[in-house]
């Protein structure tokens, strides 16, 4: 048997958004402010708050002399701050599934951007990093919606026994409806400077973003795994 865990990036397995720890600082902007031109720019060009980000950033970069090239956002992605114990979980989890003779994938579905998520240490952990881009030769975005999850999850399943998916807020409420009613488990991680209880209704398990070993979403896995036994 076949389980794949699907992850959200952000505040899923960082602690907060990527943008946030230098990229944004770099611009001379708080994270309140570039998250208000966003949700301005979405107004502005009548569009989805994924394409209104990544438009934003790439206008910003540039007037602010911003590298925002693959290197300058690989440069950024290496100071995302993993939530606890996320680095040695992969191993964990792998050897927990052996154990019980189970085949365990591991995926991120993010509406993050892919060079920053790939400058991460846990980034070679993946079978795949589904993620927003940015297409370097015209300087545009090439965004991944949250309908794009949606998609991305039905594709994963038909390919695995089951689905597990971790996220953390509305956002990612479609990706866990669509595994609650295609026989997975959806896990809401909750925040720490946000309440999220809203998800509550949507998952099955609620956790703090604890991913050490003997945490308690480990027990949550490890319980998961001997009642598929």
């Amino acid at each position: 048997m076949t389980i794949a865990i699907v992850y959200d990036f952000d505040r899923t397995l960082s602690t907060t958004d990527m943008e946030e720890y230098s990229l944004i600082p770099a611009l001379g902007l708080t994270a309140d402010e570039y998250w208000r031109l966003c949700e301005q720019r979405s107004v502005t060009d009548n569009t989805d708050g994924i394409n209104a980000a990544l438009i934003t950033l790439i206008d910003e970069c540039n007037a602010h002399n911003v590298d925002i090239s693959k290197v300058g956002l690989t440069k950024h992605g290496k100071n995302t701050v993993l939530q606890k114990g996320v680095e040695g979980w992969f191993d964990c989890v792998n050897k927990l599934f052996k154990e019980h003779n189970l085949t365990v994938e591991h995926y991120v579905i993010s509406c993050g951007l892919k060079s920053m998520i790939e400058a991460t240490p846990i980034a070679h952990k993946f079978n795949y990093i589904y993620a927003s881009d940015i297409d370097y030769t015209h300087n545009r975005p090439i965004a991944l919606t949250h309908d794009d999850k949606v998609s991305i999850l039905k594709t994963i399943a038909s390919n695995a026994d089951r689905i597990i998916y971790l996220g953390d807020g509305s956002t990612d409420i479609p990706s866990f409806k669509f595994v609650r009613e295609n026989n997975g488990i959806a896990i809401g991680i909750r925040q720490a400077d946000i309440d999220n209880s809203h998800i509550e209704q949507y998952v099955d398990y609620t956790t703090d973003p604890d991913y050490t070993a003997n945490g308690q979403l480990y027990n949550i896995l490890d319980k998961m795994l001997f009642q598929l036994n």
